[in-house]
């Protein structure tokens, strides 16, 4: 039946039925039946009909007494939960129990295990033959069914499991029935073996993990990471106990896999310190003994150096022990020990990059044979190695003296084993983020035709098929825009960003927009760009852009502000730059995408996350502090940005986005967009009246706010509203002045809870000589 899947889809039904019916009637192998009921659910759509043949199946679960048909039954349960998650989450709550019986049958454990094994006895006879009962036989078939089961519930919901661990871990040394008794203890291999089958799953499939601390806070949050901490630390406990008298290398594997899975999901940093000695020692013991679990001891080093804080003398032994061990295991039979080699290299080159340089002459020649071999997966080791450590070379307290030569050997290595053209988009990838690591210093310093080369490679990934290769070059070319003064790379971003910003990848969309930030940016801050509509002569002194490709970064920009909500605090950040560089002509041109980038910017001030909300007054101010830009009582959309920053001002429980906004009013100057000085007046007048009201509910906002956003930002909040009105008061007359000063009082009395004191009554003389730190802050 199970290779007659589409035939069993059309007649599913009348199958359940007839099988059903013979089941009842106990006139046939009710074995045989419960197995067809199990192939029937493989490949079948209709959760109705799933559902009923669930029923059944517990039904007989809990009445069953035949160990045969019970083990029928597990096999069949565990095909039936692979096929539909949400049916698998109906029945978790009912089959755990059961589940649990079956596996903890006869109360507390107490095996004696008797290794009396021979090597032509079975797996299920790991004691000897003539010792074990029949029942004793299906006993065990039914734990390790229940075990597999079990696994296939938590692959399918494994957040509907997290809470009944309590039930299958050991987070007290006085509960006996856990799945660490049985691997401890049971007398069958198999069933040791599936136990910690599902002991990796349990961890494997969790996204808690990384929250579990012995915290001595008491909180809902900090009873659940001490819980969790509490199944991890004892979980340790009994891995690393049994590791040390355990001779099988199979259970060893699955005991490693356990341990590697803790290690990589969990901060040890988080637990008491009395596990970490210990996973040390259990690794180092085992890689003394060189066995098949070699590989998986390395591998537990290298996670263990990369989570915890070890001493360059502990770096020092564990890079020499490396190195010994290179010409070791140089041959392809020991691949995997090879990887974890590598991952050991890695580890050490993220926390203690100097113990690397000292040894680099030794370890390079290693690094380059790995990314010429022909196993990608070495190849891709080998790169990250040298990826990670020059990643680390750029730390700010990592001091090593790398010059020019270096790094120009390091690419002529990754060139010469055709790393750029590689089959496999990781390695691609990989190689490319490699790129975005050349120190500026450095990369000015390359010849130009190793610049040129390097610039074009990046460029070129932004057009490779894979959406991890595009997305890395996008990030690798926003790095590299950040700080070079290279006009050839200014010249090929301009013309690739606008479409990268098109592609269809969110990712890659991501990663050119944060780019396009940094090349507006770029462009603000280098005040020599020119803005053409063609090019004349080849003179690159100065970057010269052509218009219609500037108008495409500016459209690519607005486009932004509409785009994933991830996307649009960098379009914004981008799009103010650009518009702090136009000149009058241009923007006259251009006054339909101004009308529309306004009213994005607008929208995103009082929509979506904080952080977009704060760059689009970011975005807004950059725009109005340009002289150019078109505002006043010709343009209708000034009043709507003026009522937008009050209103967000007042309404805002952000303080980010309250401080942005005062940025943003008091970014015009007001007398270019009024024709009399009264109209000035009244707007400011309006502004500072909002200043006020956003005082009078600032108790309202503080009573939202986190202890963090009271102690960072309320000080940073009552600062921006004094430079506010410092500027506001430079732009006045002293005449106007004259009439704000009630209101400057009450200002200063609303202001005096929240910080020190402050006198805004400052004459014309107090506020020239701050006049220039305000408008350049």
């Amino acid at each position: 039946m199970y290779n007659f899947i589409s035939l069993t889809k059309k007649l599913s039904n009348a199958l359940f039925l007839k099988l059903s019916e013979m089941y009842h009637s106990k006139s046939y192998s009710s074995k045989y039946i419960i197995i067809c009921l199990g192939n029937l659910c493989v490949g079948l759509k209709s959760i109705q009909l799933l559902s009923k043949i669930w029923l059944l199946f517990y039904n007989a679960l809990i009445i069953e007494s035949d160990p045969i048909n019970i083990i029928s039954i597990l096999k069949s349960l565990e095909l039936l939960t692979n096929e539909n998650k949400s049916l698998a989450q109906e029945i978790t709550p009912k089959i755990l129990p059961t589940l649990h019986s079956l596996l903890f049958k006869n109360n507390t454990i107490k095996w004696e295990r008797k290794m009396e094994s021979d090597s032509e006895f079975s797996d299920m006879d790991s004691i000897h033959p003539l010792k074990i009962s029949n029942s004793q036989r299906y006993e065990w078939k039914i734990q390790i069914q229940s075990l597999i089961c079990l696994q296939s519930l938590v692959k399918q919901c494994p957040k509907l499991i997290q809470p009944h661990w309590g039930k299958f871990l050991p987070s007290d040394i006085k509960i006996e029935n856990t799945l660490g008794i049985i691997i401890r203890q049971h007398p069958n291999q198999l069933v040791r073996y599936e136990a910690c089958k599902l002991i990796s799953t349990f961890f494997n499939d969790s996204k808690y993990l990384a929250i579990a601390s012995h915290d001595e806070r008491k909180s809902a949050f900090t009873s659940l990471s001490q819980m969790l901490a509490n199944y991890i630390s004892f979980t340790l406990d009994f891995i690393l106990r049994t590791l040390q008298n355990e001779n099988d290398n199979e259970l060893l594997h699955h005991l490693f896999n356990v341990l590697q899975t803790l290690l990589n999901h969990c901060d040890l940093k988080n637990l008491q310190n009395r596990c970490i000695p210990n996973i040390f020692t259990q690794v180092k013991n085992q890689l003394d003994q060189e066995n098949d679990q070699f590989y998986q001891a390395l591998d537990c080093l290298a996670t263990l150096v990369d989570q915890l804080d070890i001493s360059i003398s502990e770096s020092e032994e564990i890079i020499e022990y490396a190195i010994s061990l290179v010409d070791k295991f140089k041959s392809d039979q020991n691949q995997n020990i090879q990887l974890a080699l590598l991952h050991v290299i890695c580890s050490v080159a993220k926390v203690s990059p100097t113990v690397v340089w000292q040894h680099w002459k030794s370890l390079s020649l290693y690094l380059e044979n790995a990314i010429s071999n022909p196993n990608q997966h070495i190849c891709f080791s080998g790169l990250k190695s040298i990826e990670q450590f020059c990643h680390s070379l750029n730390q700010e307290n990592v001091n090593i003296d790398y010059t020019v030569t270096w790094w120009t050997n390091v690419f002529e290595i990754i060139s010469k084993n055709s790393i750029w053209v590689s089959e496999s988009f990781a390695i691609r990838a990989l190689g490319c983020t490699l790129l975005s690591h050349i120190p500026f210093s450095i990369f000015e310093e390359f010849p130009v035709r190793l610049k040129n080369f390097l610039i074009m490679t990046c460029m070129s990934f932004t057009e490779d098929e894979h959406e991890e290769v595009r997305a890395n070059s996008c990030g690798t070319m926003g790095t590299f825009i950040i700080n070079t003064t290279d006009v050839f790379l200014i010249d090929q971003a301009v013309t690739r960003l606008p479409i990268l910003c098109r592609d269809k990848v969110l990712k890659v969309r991501i990663r050119a927009f944060w780019a396009l930030g940094n090349l507006a940016d770029h462009m603000y801050k280098q005040k020599t760009i020119i803005l053409m509509d063609q090019r004349i002569g080849e003179d690159h002194a100065n970057e010269t852009i052509l218009l219609p490709l500037f108008i495409d970064l500016l459209e690519s920009s607005i486009n932004g502000c509409k785009d994933h909500e991830k996307i649009r605090s960098h379009s914004m950040r981008a799009l103010g730059f650009f518009y702090q560089i136009l000149d009058d002509k241009i923007l006259k041109r251009s006054k339909t995408l101004t009308i529309s980038a306004i009213n994005h910017v607008l929208k995103n001030i009082t929509t979506g996350p904080f952080k977009n909300r704060w760059n689009a007054c970011y975005c807004l101010h950059h725009m109005v502090s340009n002289p150019n830009f078109p505002m006043g009582p010709n343009y209708p959309y000034t009043k709507t940005i003026f009522d937008t920053l009050s209103n967000a001002l007042i309404d805002s429980v952000n303080f980010k986005v309250k401080i942005a906004c005062l940025k943003a009013l008091s970014g015009p100057n007001y007398h270019q967009y009024q024709i009399e000085t009264s109209s000035t007046f009244q707007t400011i007048y309006k502004i500072i009246s909002t200043i006020k009201s956003s005082l009078m509910t600032l108790d309202v906002v503080l009573s939202k706010a986190t202890y963090n956003e009271k102690s960072k930002y309320i000080q940073l909040f009552i600062d921006a509203i004094e430079n506010s009105i410092i500027h506001f008061k430079i732009v006045l007359d002293v005449e106007w002045n004259s009439i704000l000063d009630e209101m400057m009082d009450q200002i200063s009395e609303l202001m005096n809870p929240y910080g020190k004191p402050s006198e805004l009554n400052l004459d014309d003389l107090d506020c020239l000589k701050i006049v220039d730190h305000v408008l350049n802050d």
